[in-house]
């Protein structure tokens, strides 16, 4: 898209590029930080668009040597915005009370003077910050470029001895850092840092820090500029009380709490069945040898007959065997047979 920044001065063509916005637009953020672009004497321009109706955007800005600097407010409608030039030498808070997006602009060379070029670059929220990022420089052999660095650390992270530019403590390479205010309470520190070669890594010792990070570089009428990065997620924290999104979270928590109840009821359910069918076989058996059936009975009794009432048969040799023993010579007159 080519574009003239500012008007009429310089004409360039803008790659755009935003974070995937839903339909909520939880992916935007409420507080941003921004440091001017090193070497610039003018100023930057800065766009911010709001994501929701009657969003109030306050801008407080801290000069380089510590001073106030410029303040301002307004409000937007949904998919409204305000361009907004602030001194090269402001460091702002911009803050909205609903979401927003921040867009900075270097603005052309004839401006001030100084070797540069229009660029567009999207500024995360500190929410969005990371903990640590690997990058690259621009070098088409034939441009010669200068890259610099914007670094954007939040209070509560700021410890320059653990954190790292290229294996080096920002400690040990002397950065100079401004207090970013806003209602007189620090914020975030910001820092410009001049950088050399295609490859750039920035990181935080400590891996619950977040830190942000805009790299980008100046030729003759030329520049390059983006984001270091930033962690698209749902910025729960900065939601409106009105934002459905939290029920249906909580919706989804309470429907995986309910679908495991169910499992295990269900396990519930057919280990117990499991068990009584098992009580029940044993409970039969157990039965059948209390209680003998109809068939066994009579067997029974069949069997006990055949011993308690002798078959003829039977009478017969017991009473032989009665009569040998009575007398002998009963086997010689009836055994033994005659000549």
């Amino acid at each position: 898209e080519g574009v003239a920044m500012p008007n009429n001065v310089m004409s360039f063509h803008f790659e755009q590029s935003f974070a995937l916005v839903n339909t909520t637009g939880q992916n935007l953020g409420k507080r941003f930080a921004t440091v001017p672009l090193k070497t610039r004497q003018a100023y930057d321009r800065f766009k911010v668009v709001a994501g929701e109706d009657f969003t109030t955007v306050q801008i407080e800005c801290t000069r380089n040597d510590g001073q106030s600097g410029n303040s301002t407010s307004f409000i937007l409608q949904e998919g409204g915005f305000k361009d907004i030039d602030i001194p090269s030498t402001d460091y702002c808070w911009i803050e909205g009370d609903k979401r927003i997006i921040l867009l900075q602009f270097s603005v052309g060379q004839e401006v001030d003077g100084v070797l540069s070029d229009p660029f567009m670059a999207m500024i995360p929220p500190v929410e969005q910050y990371s903990n640590g990022y690997t990058l690259a420089t621009v070098s088409d052999g034939v441009q010669n470029y200068t890259h610099f660095m914007n670094l954007y650390i939040p209070k509560d992270f700021f410890k320059p001895r653990e954190i790292f530019l290229n294996e080096q403590s920002l400690e040990e390479i002397n950065v100079n850092f401004t207090a970013i205010q806003f209602l007189g309470v620090t914020e975030v520190y910001g820092a410009q840092v001049e950088i050399i070669g295609e490859v750039q890594t920035l990181r935080h010792v400590n891996q619950f820090a977040s830190i942000g990070v805009l790299i980008y570089g100046f030729s003759y009428f030329n520049s390059y500029g983006y984001s270091g990065g930033l962690k698209l997620k749902k910025l729960s924290v900065i939601k409106e009380e009105t934002d459905t999104t939290s029920n249906d979270i909580t919706w989804i928590a309470s429907s995986g709490v309910l679908a495991s109840l169910l499992i295990i009821s269900w396990i519930i359910f057919i280990v117990t069945c499991v068990v009584a069918c098992c009580k029940r076989k044993r409970s039969k058996r157990e039965s059948d040898y209390a209680t003998p059936s109809k068939e066994d009975k009579i067997e029974r009794s069949k069997r006990q007959s055949d011993y308690a009432v002798p078959s003829i048969k039977g009478n017969y040799y017991q009473s032989e065997h009665a009569e040998i023993e009575r007398n002998p010579a009963y086997v010689l007159s009836n055994i033994v047979p005659k000549n």
